[in-house]
C-alpha cells in the first residue's frame, strides 16, 4: 500500500511542472456583463407589450365591471323581493347570486392567469432574440463568458455589453405580439 501511495505522489510531483508550463499557454478568459433587466426595462420590444397588456387588462377591468353590476343590480333586486318572497324562494335566489359571483371572481382569476401567462410567452420571445444578440456580440468579440449584472458586485464600464446589446435587440425586434388564448 506504501509503495502505491509513493509512486501516486511521485506521478503528481512529476506531471506538475508540465501543467504549470501548460497553463501558462493559455490565454484568460475573456468576461462581459449584461443587465439584462435595464434591456427588459428599456427595450422598445417589451415596452410594446407591456402597452399591449395595459391595454387588455383595461378592457378586462371593464368587462368584469360590467358583470359587477349587474351582480349589484341583481342584489339590490333581491333586497326589495325579500319581503314579497317566501323565505325558501329567497334563500335559493341568494345561493344562486352567489354561485354567480363565485363564477364571474373565477373568471377574473382565470383571465388574469391567462394574461399573464401571454406577457410572459412575449418576454420568452425577447428573451431568445436577446440571448441570439448576446451570443452574436459574443462570438464577435471573442467573449467567452457573460455573466448577469445582478450576480456581480462590481462591473468596470469596458467590460459591460449591455448598451450595446439593447442597441442590436432593439434593432433585431422592435415589437411582440400578445397572444391571449381565449378560453
Amino acid at each position: 500500500m506504501t509503495k502505491l501511495w509513493l509512486i501516486a505522489a511521485m506521478l503528481f510531483f512529476a506531471a506538475a511542472p508540465a501543467t504549470q508550463a501548460d497553463a501558462a499557454d493559455f490565454d484568460p478568459p475573456v468576461v462581459a456583463v449584461l443587465d439584462v433587466q435595464r434591456i427588459i426595462a428599456e427595450s422598445v420590444a417589451a415596452a410594446d407589450l407591456r402597452t399591449q397588456v395595459e391595454k387588455y387588462n383595461t378592457s378586462l377591468q371593464e368587462e368584469f365591471k360590467g358583470k359587477e353590476n349587474e351582480l349589484r343590480s341583481e342584489d339590490e333586486e333581491l333586497k326589495r323581493q325579500a319581503t314579497v318572497l317566501a323565505e325558501d324562494k329567497l334563500k335559493e335566489k341568494s345561493q344562486a347570486l352567489k354561485q354567480k359571483a363565485s363564477q364571474v371572481m373565477k373568471e377574473a382569476d382565470a383571465a388574469r392567469r391567462t394574461l399573464e401567462a401571454a406577457y410572459n410567452r412575449g418576454l420568452k420571445e425577447i428573451e431568445v432574440a436577446l440571448n441570439q444578440v448576446v451570443q452574436k456580440i459574443a462570438d464577435e468579440g471573442d467573449i467567452d463568458l457573460v455573466l448577469v449584472k445582478g450576480q456581480v458586485f462590481y462591473v468596470g464600464a469596458d467590460l459591460d455589453i449591455t448598451q450595446r446589446s439593447l442597441i442590436a435587440l432593439n434593432k433585431k425586434i422592435s415589437t411582440v405580439k400578445l397572444q391571449v388564448e381565449k378560453s
